[in-house]
């Protein structure tokens, strides 16, 4: 499904951040990284899209990069459970 709308609309932010999230709950971080860093760079900030960071970062080994998301994260929601657990 997102990646027939990213065929059609490739900068498309959500389907970009889904896509990756997909990934990442397959158990592969390494496709999950690249897609949810581009769905962000185009503006997605909320703190969800930076734990799904976080997580594919620490799935790809880049722990500090990790702990810089959920940091991210908690700056835009201090509650944020899911990045608490980084």
């Amino acid at each position: 499904l997102y990646e027939g709308v990213l065929t059609m609309l490739p900068d498309h932010v959500e389907a970009l951040h889904l896509l990756g999230v997909v990934h990442l709950e397959r158990g592969d971080p390494s496709r999950a990284e690249p897609q949810i860093a581009r769905s962000m760079r185009f503006g997605l900030d909320q703190p969800w899209n930076f734990t799904n960071h976080a997580a594919a970062l620490t799935g790809i080994g880049r722990h500090r990069d990790a702990l810089d998301a959920a940091a991210q994260a908690l700056a835009r929601d201090p509650g944020h459970a899911r990045a608490h657990a980084v």
